[in-house]
């Protein structure tokens, strides 16, 4: 009965510590959003995940937090968020969240800090990112295609779920144009340029028919963008922070499945 009364005794304990724990989150939660103070907040997390281990049922969550956190105040260069929010995607509940918080974090790492700029990938580097949760860092990569180095993006289409690469601008910069040269490598294809700033406003480019194995040359100014449904006014391209190149095949056409494109020259002023 004694051995009973212990293992009983270690139970409540054990419930004790977790109602403190989760009463813990909650309070940092609220330290957060409401008190807008997220280093408290930082700190809270961080105890927390401290105490506990990767098996805990608290963990996983208090890893999201923390990593948002980390995100939402651009802090993405030491690698807590990265390590937070990988620790998050082990948990089902929360892999969907953790992942688009992932690509938030890579976005703001390769954030571009001045224009104008320009990439003929004959260096290999382009601050692009999948914006497609999930994505293979096989899916790009540089080649060389009739004597020109260029970018090869291999993306897989799927009704319902454009593919698309990302790229994140710094505050204050005022974007005029975007060009690039695109290729659709094995068949026919369809883009589009999305413009978004940090208020959830989007804008549209039209449709970018590609021919298979015939390069073209897209060169968009501000009055080629359509604001989203919901979106209020015109573009304010010094609003921008963030660009995207997607690929809507699978919502214009009957293609599906896996297909490579090819970009080249890609400049933004």
């Amino acid at each position: 009965m004694a051995t009973v009364g212990l293992i009983v005794a270690a139970g409540l304990a054990w419930a004790d510590d977790a109602a403190r724990d989760w009463g813990t989150l909650h309070d940092a939660l609220l330290v957060e959003v409401a008190d807008g103070t997220p280093m408290v907040a930082e700190e809270l997390y961080r105890e927390l995940l401290d105490e506990r281990k990767p098996s805990d049922p608290l963990y996983g969550a208090v890893a999201y937090w923390l990593g948002r956190n980390r995100v939402l105040a651009g802090a993405v260069d030491d690698g807590t968020a990265f390590e937070a929010l990988s620790a998050a995607v082990a948990d089902p509940s929360l892999r969907p969240a953790a992942l688009t918080l992932l690509v938030a974090a890579d976005l703001r790492r390769h954030e571009i800090k001045q224009l104008p700029a320009e990439w003929t990938f004959e260096t290999g580097t382009f601050p692009a990112v999948r914006v497609r949760p999930g994505g293979k860092p096989s899916d790009l990569g540089v080649r060389r295609d009739d004597g020109r180095v260029v970018l090869a993006w291999t993306t897989t289409v799927r009704p319902g779920e454009p593919d698309g690469l990302g790229l994140r601008l710094a505050a204050g910069l005022e974007l005029d144009e975007i060009r690039f040269s695109a290729r659709a490598l094995d068949r026919d294809a369809v883009l589009r340029v999305t413009a978004r700033d940090d208020d959830g406003g989007a804008w549209h480019s039209d449709d970018l028919a590609l021919a298979a194995g015939a390069w073209r040359e897209v060169s968009l100014q501000r009055r080629d963008l359509a604001a989203d449904p919901g979106t209020r006014g015109p573009v304010a391209l010094r609003r921008v922070s963030e660009l995207s190149i997607e690929d809507v095949s699978g919502e214009r056409g009957a293609v599906r499945g896996e297909h490579t494109l090819l970009l080249d020259d890609v400049r933004l002023r």
